[in-house]
């Protein structure tokens, strides 16, 4: 749930389809306040089990509602 939405915001943005490793990171550099986040689920991603809570989740969620309000724009 974390990266697909952000793969549409950077294509809507650059034209380009970046893969969810590529994802995250624009989206990092767009809201530095989820990159730590973000860096986790890359890890998790790639076989670094990472440990999720309630507030990831919720704060995923944020993420998501930014997402969609770069899309409706």
């Amino acid at each position: 749930m974390a990266l697909g939405p952000i793969r549409l915001v950077a294509t809507i943005e650059t034209g380009d389809v970046l893969s969810k490793t590529a994802a995250a990171a624009f989206a990092a550099e767009r809201w530095p306040e989820h990159a730590e986040l973000l860096e986790r689920v890359v890890r998790d991603r790639a076989g670094e089990r990472q440990e999720f809570t309630a507030a990831d989740g919720r704060e995923a969620l944020t993420l998501l509602r930014k997402c969609v309000a770069v899309a409706e724009s």
